[in-house]
């Protein structure tokens, strides 16, 4: 089977859609071959002006990497109507980027992240809840399956569309992300007094920005020797007051924050962290959870289902929107080392969990699915 995977979120700045994307890619490629994966840095009408920073795998084929802007608008423009057939001739397609072009014949599985633009849409623009809504429209009308990354995105999708799966008979499955960064040293190796509290998320409102910064303000008062906060992430929607307050506050030595980092300041920053903060209003999974898991790192999140899914015995659970809550538990894991190691111990645990080759074995069982289904219309 020769499979498309769309990479094409991941050639620029990425947040958790595209790392997926890029993990799944080369999950794939190592379940099966990589002269089986063909990688699209171009999809549907997500068109980049350059691909280099996309996701590449070695014997993997790129067929439309190298084309310019023009010529990728075009190539779709012409496969969705039937003009040329996809490039490499792939058996499947998965669509990663929320895009759903309509494939004439082959069969198309659609990744749901979450449902947030219809259940949350104060979170986001009314530019990017109307192109989701879009897309997601279009999956529900053109998309062979669907792939979903927790229980709690299915649940969602079920609420809004309670009758679909029933009434179009289209396979569906659950796959959890993977952790994408592994330690390069022992848990604990680089752990000091002042190891820092750490954040990892695109700064927009969905992520709680607020109420991180306040708990973290609230244990600095209650703290008589407070742990500085690392903040990574890049800048999403809507984030120009908290940035005004990221700088107001970094400008008093309370936080540092680095912005967007590279894979091996990433993986640095958790080697050294003292513990994780996650603040999310909403989740379709968490990605930055259960890589700090994977990190032995204990993870103090606010209570939301898509966590609670997959780390309830080993996150601790707070409401971020009450700091005094927040702070006394940063402080309750500093003072209890039996404590914070059960944790650290019960985090990497969790993170072992989550298997490549299981994960593999479920989407290459759903595109089997999808064939199948697309076969019988």
């Amino acid at each position: 089977m020769k499979i498309a995977i769309d990479v094409a979120q991941t050639c620029s700045e990425r947040a958790g859609c595209a790392w997926y994307a890029d993990t799944l890619a080369h999950t794939l490629a190592n379940y099966l071959s990589p002269s089986d994966i063909i990688l699209y840095h171009h999809f549907g009408s997500w068109i980049n002006q350059d691909t280099k920073d996309g996701t590449y795998i070695q014997n993997c084929q790129s067929p439309i990497a190298s084309l310019r802007y023009e010529e990728a608008m075009s190539l779709w423009e012409n496969i969705e109507s039937g003009n040329i057939p996809l490039p490499g001739t792939p058996d499947i397609v998965h669509s990663n980027s929320f895009m759903c072009p309509k494939i004439p014949e082959i069969p198309l599985v659609y990744t749901v992240y979450d449902s947030a633009f219809i259940t949350h849409p104060h979170y986001t623009t009314t530019e990017n809840q109307n192109f989701c809504k879009q897309e997601f429209g279009k999956a529900l009308k053109f998309a062979s399956a669907f792939l979903f990354i927790s229980h709690s995105s299915y649940e969602d999708f079920i609420t809004l569309y309670p009758t679909y799966f029933e009434q179009s008979r289209k396979p569906h499955k659950i796959a959890h992300s993977i952790p994408r960064l592994s330690p390069t040293k022992q848990a604990h190796e680089s752990k000091t007094k002042l190891s820092p509290w750490l954040f990892v998320g695109t700064i927009e409102p969905r992520k709680n920005i607020d109420g991180l910064l306040s708990s973290y303000e609230y244990y600095r008062q209650i703290s008589d020797n407070p742990r500085p906060l690392v903040i990574v992430g890049g800048k999403g929607w809507m984030s120009e007051a908290y940035h005004q307050r990221l700088e107001e506050l970094e400008q008093k030595n309370d936080l540092i924050y680095y912005g967007y980092v590279p894979d091996s300041k990433l993986i640095d920053l958790y080697e050294k962290a003292f513990a994780l903060l996650f603040p999310s209003h909403y989740e379709g999974f968490g990605l930055p959870v259960i890589e700090a898991m994977n990190f032995s790192l204990p993870v103090i999140s606010n209570d939301i289902k898509s966590i609670q899914e997959f780390a309830s015995n080993a996150a601790t659970f707070v409401d971020f929107n009450n700091p005094s809550e927040v702070a006394s538990r940063m402080i309750k894991l500093e003072s209890d080392q039996d404590a914070y190691n059960e944790q650290s111990r019960q985090s990497k645990k969790t993170a072992l969990k989550h298997d490549r080759s299981q994960t593999a074995e479920k989407v290459f069982s759903l595109y089997e699915a999808a064939i199948e289904y697309n076969n019988s219309i």
